[in-house]
């Protein structure tokens, strides 16, 4: 609670509101200022089992700093077995939902746990093979200081996820432009980044979407920028391979207007 009150008092001034409200999947858009959105976590990652074993022992601080892991073991933190049985999981539900109102885009992280929970869920040779799939600098966690959180070059990234259907082409330079050693990404920041993904959606022509991301990144999505009924429930944390899917609804813009744009920044100190 306390952490979701804190990105709440940091909602982006918008030229718009974007209510969203919790559906069933398959739901459809009722009309042209809706869209449907798939929210997913990614699958546990490497870091999360790090994380787990080292507050379990004890350990002061994070295993992901630079102090605690110099060799950048941790470096943009791949799935476990465990995350990828979590994303794989997805898979029949996914593939439940009628043909006409299965969701005709994916937008990941650029982030391996992400990008790989979204191909496991959504593998070529299912029935979202002919799906794009963005890869986009927005929607990737809470940058700098952990190297969990340190994306690879995209040269590197294209190396690993061969899959055609990833598009690259909406990264903002090769390497992380969020990386620092020390200091972890503001909350405004991150808040003003899932701003500018909201508006991003806004203006594809894709009515239904699934966005595969992460805890911090979704948080602020949920509290800062998405407009809740109940958020206690619908925008609370998301667990490892979760999915929630909310009907969005844009009010105070025209059609065509661009709402916001926030530039993604470099990593400072909150």
């Amino acid at each position: 609670a306390t952490q979701r009150n804190a990105t709440q008092t940091l909602r982006p001034a918008l030229r718009f509101t974007c209510v969203a409200a919790r559906c069933a999947d398959g739901a459809t858009p009722r009309d042209a200022r809706e869209k449907i959105l798939y929210c997913v976590r990614h699958g546990e990652g490497e870091h999360n089992v790090a994380q787990r074993e080292w507050r379990g022992a004890g350990k002061p601080g994070e295993p992901y700093t630079v102090d605690n892991d110099p060799e950048g073991r941790l470096r943009d933190a791949v799935l476990t077995a465990t995350g990828r049985s979590q994303a794989v999981a997805l898979r029949p539900r996914l593939d439940a939902i009628e043909a006409s109102s299965r969701p005709e885009l994916i937008v990941t992280s650029p982030m391996r746990r992400a990008t790989e929970t979204a191909l496991l869920a959504c593998p070529a040779d299912g029935p979202y093979g002919s799906v794009p799939i963005v890869a986009h600098e927005y929607c990737r966690e809470t940058g700098g200081r952990h190297t969990c959180d340190c994306r690879l070059d995209v040269e590197e990234l294209r190396k690993v996820f061969t899959d055609p259907r990833v598009d690259y082409s909406c990264m903002f330079s090769e390497s992380d432009p969020l990386w620092h050693e020390r200091a972890r990404e503001s909350k405004s920041s991150l808040a003003g980044r899932a701003a500018s993904l909201v508006e991003f959606l806004r203006q594809r022509s894709e009515t239904r979407i699934l966005l595969a991301s992460h805890s911090g990144f979704l948080l602020a999505l949920c509290n800062a920028v998405l407009v809740f009924e109940d958020p206690s429930a619908d925008a609370a944390w998301f667990g490892t391979g979760e999915c929630r899917v909310f009907r969005l609804r844009w009010e105070g813009v025209e059609d065509g207007a661009k709402a916001v744009s926030t530039p993604v920044e470099s990593s400072s100190a909150d």
